[in-house]
């Protein structure tokens, strides 16, 4: 169990380091130093950091952690709407908690679209939990997909509260009911409340109105998940209308003191297009919330020169690494990789310009055997070692 705020950031830091997060300012240290400077980090210039070091020099995903320092949660207040703005628009949202003003530890991967971004961000805010004492219960997880998605899926919400709503005689408030006339999505709002219980039950859900694409990224982001023995649940009513995201994520933690309020995140690809004005920005964001209104800042520590560089040939093999990752990290053995390469002779050249000492390659057949190549770069020797007896082996590295 975390003592204080600084040991637990001091941890996160270095589990989010294991998995290939970045510091913030390491990204791209000019555009930080003029985007930011002495300002508090928020996830609008995160945004535009890792968005423009993507689109202009990584040919690879972004791998970014930072701190949200400080900031007491206030109210927005929501604009009045229309009957004929839909749910998710910027002017058309409820009263809602800022999410960037509760203090957190924030990680984000820019650049790449596919489920593998989502799973590295639940994997390692498991683990950041997990090592500290929370236990994750499930998270919970929700999906209103692509565009032809979300309108489908707010039609249908419209029919059915102009069915249920309309009528006085609904034994609901009326001003509640006035709400949600107006604005649909305000019925998941009160999930908590025994009158709208079987309202919400027979609402129509997100998931149900997925088009084929965002069907089969949902899918793949489930199967690891089972893969990974992370528990989820799908859980229609989890909104976050700031940001818009295709998919949201929620923790369910338990065994804590206080100090963590909770953890959740999304794929925010759409919003952060429209603040950065790059297109196909892909994002995925996530954050530990604390309880405490002010967070220490990060130290600004030096990078620990890598001693292994992990190489992964296939989607089975970067998520049999993620175990390889762990045990190097618990063995005290600094390790960099990129989990979303496109090409292995990519990834050995970078192993090559960060001068490690090993490189080590999975591909589909080791992933399946259960064991790892190890390279010894100073003389291209090479052997296949059982990842079981890796533990070992790799303690004498240090």
């Amino acid at each position: 169990m975390p003592e204080t705020t600084s040991s637990f950031l001091e941890h996160a830091s270095k589990v989010a380091s294991s998995y290939g997060f970045r510091p913030l300012r390491n990204i791209d240290a000019d555009l930080y130093r003029t985007t930011i400077g002495r300002k508090p980090v928020t996830f609008d210039t995160a945004s535009i950091i890792c968005a423009h070091n993507t689109s202009t020099f990584e040919a690879e995903p972004v791998l970014a952690q930072y701190v949200i320092p400080f900031g007491a949660p206030k109210i927005l207040k929501a604009p009045e709407c229309s009957r004929n703005t839909t749910p998710f628009t910027e002017e058309c949202k409820n009263t809602q908690i800022a999410t960037d003003t509760s203090p957190s530890f924030c990680l984000q991967v820019s650049g790449s679209p596919n489920g593998m971004s989502e799973i590295i961000i639940m994997r390692t805010i498991t683990a950041i939990l997990t090592e500290r004492g929370i236990k994750v219960e499930r998270v919970r997880i929700n999906t209103v997909g692509d565009r032809d998605s979300r309108e489908r899926f707010q039609r249908e919400l419209s029919v059915f509260v102009k069915r249920r709503f309309t009528c006085a005689g609904c034994n609901v408030p009326e001003n509640l009911r006035a709400a949600i006339l107006e604005n649909p999505i305000h019925l998941f709002d009160h999930a908590n409340n025994p009158e709208m219980a079987e309202s919400i039950r027979e609402a129509p859900q997100p998931i149900h109105c997925l088009s084929e694409r965002a069907r089969t990224h949902l899918r793949g982001v489930l199967e690891n998940l089972e893969f990974l023995n992370i528990p989820y649940e799908i859980d229609g009513s989890i909104f976050d209308r700031a940001r818009e995201p295709r998919l949201a994520f929620r923790f369910d933690i338990a065994g804590y003191d206080g100090l963590v309020t909770g953890a959740y995140g999304g794929r925010c690809d759409e919003y952060v297009t429209r603040i950065t004005g790059r297109r196909e920005n892909a994002t995925v964001h996530a954050a530990i919330t604390f309880a405490q209104k002010r967070l220490p800042l990060p130290t600004k520590t030096a990078d620990r020169l890598p001693y292994v560089y992990m190489v992964h040939l296939g989607w089975r093999a970067k998520l049999h690494g993620l175990t390889v990752v762990d045990i190097l990290r618990k063995a005290g053995v600094p390790a960099t990789h990129v989990f979303d390469a496109s090409r292995v002779s990519m990834q050995l050249e970078a192993a090559r310009k960060a001068d490690v000492r090993y490189i080590m390659i999975m591909g589909e057949r080791e992933a399946r055997d259960g064991t790892v190549i190890v390279r010894q770069l100073h003389d291209n020797s090479q052997q296949t070692i059982a990842i079981k007896t890796l533990p070992r082996i790799v303690c004498r590295w240090k």
